[in-house]
Order: structure tokens, then sequence, then C-alpha cells
């Protein structure tokens, strides 16, 4: 089995959007509001170089709530995917749930089990790509995606900008996250991993 290094989407590979007319942070609605964090395609060329699939796991709630159609969700990813390989990086699969239970658009309104906090699509992925999930982790910045990690029952990284080192229980940061590890940025998430990993090689 292969592991894997489970993503979420905004705020941890691109910033949010903010509206300069209102102020409102939200997803990227189109295309060009889309740009890479800093250090994120050195991080997931990392994680490539690992052996480790790098999957996108997002809630995507724009599309029932009519905020974006699908088409323009594809054009972001789309972009997503160009920018990363002009710096030598691949996302190996994306995955998102559209639905939102308090949607507008019909078929997108329902409550499902693939919306973060439940671990169905890291489960899906786990059983297309035959990943072993106690091996591989997911990274967010938000208690949804940590819970829907620890659902699944991957380790969990929590990004969190008040975040100053990378060992939760030592440094007390964030004591109400349930991750693993908190840490500033996907770079710091990816290093934590990566020497994670060496560290359990030499586990007897």
């Amino acid at each position: 089995m292969t592991r894997a290094v489970f993503l979420d989407r905004d705020g941890v590979i691109n910033p949010m959007w903010r509206n300069s007319g209102n102020g409102v942070v939200d997803s990227p609605a189109d295309a060009t509001q889309f740009s890479l964090l800093p250090g994120v395609t050195s991080a997931i060329a990392a994680v490539n170089r690992s052996g480790r699939l790098a999957i996108v796991i997002s809630n995507q709630p724009g599309i029932a709530r009519a905020k974006f159609s699908p088409a323009a969700l594809q054009a972001i990813t789309t972009r997503m995917h160009a920018e990363l390989r002009t710096g030598g990086a691949r996302l190996d699969a994306v995955y998102y749930c559209p639905h939102h239970p308090d949607g507008v658009v019909p078929d997108f309104a329902i409550r499902c089990t693939c919306r973060k906090p439940e671990p169905g699509l890291i489960l899906q992925a786990g059983r297309e790509f035959g990943v072993n999930l106690e091996d591989s982790f997911m990274i967010g910045d938000r208690e949804k995606d940590i819970e829907a990690g620890q659902r699944a029952g991957c380790r969990t990284i929590k990004l969190s900008e008040s975040a100053s080192r990378t060992d939760k229980a030592r440094a007390g940061i964030d004591a109400n996250s349930q991750a693993d590890w908190t840490v500033r940025s996907l770079p710091d998430a990816v290093a934590l991993l990566l020497n994670q990993t060496r560290s359990d090689s030499h586990v007897v």
C-alpha cells in the first residue's frame, strides 16, 4: 500500500480571496483570484520526491450556494495544476465536496458524507489509490480538516499563524486543537512529516 499527504486547499495551498469592495474573505470564485501561497510548490515537490501521493481534499460549498459554477471551479483547478507544474510539483488527485445543507442549488443542497468533517473523500481516495491511511497525513487549517483526517485514521497537522514551534504538546500552541502537530505553513508541515517518517523508519 502507498502513503499519502492529504491537503486542504484554501488557506493551505492558496490564500483566501478578500473582496476589496465589501471586505468579505472567501474561497476564490474564479481562476483570476487564485494564487499559490509562498513555499507551496517546493513543499509539494518534496512530497512528490518522497514517494507519497499528494491529494487535495476540499470543501467547496460555493457550488451549492451559487457563488460560482462547476466550470469556474474546474478553471481554478486547472490553474492550480499549471502553477504547480511550472515549479516542478504535481498533485496526484483532487477531490471536492460541492455540497452544503443550506445551499440554494437543489442538486447540491444536501447533507452528505463527503463534506468535512465527514471523512468520506479521504476514505474514497484511500480506496481508489490503495492508500495506507494509518501511515498518511491530513494537513489543514481548520478543525474540520483535522477531524476528517482523524476519523479516516490519518495523522494530522494543523496550520496556524500563531504557531512558533512544530511540537504542539511542548509548545502549548492551539491547545483546543486535536491535531497531532501544529505548524505555521505547508512547508513547515511537510518538513515535519518527512522528518517524522525518517524517525519512524528507525523504530525497531
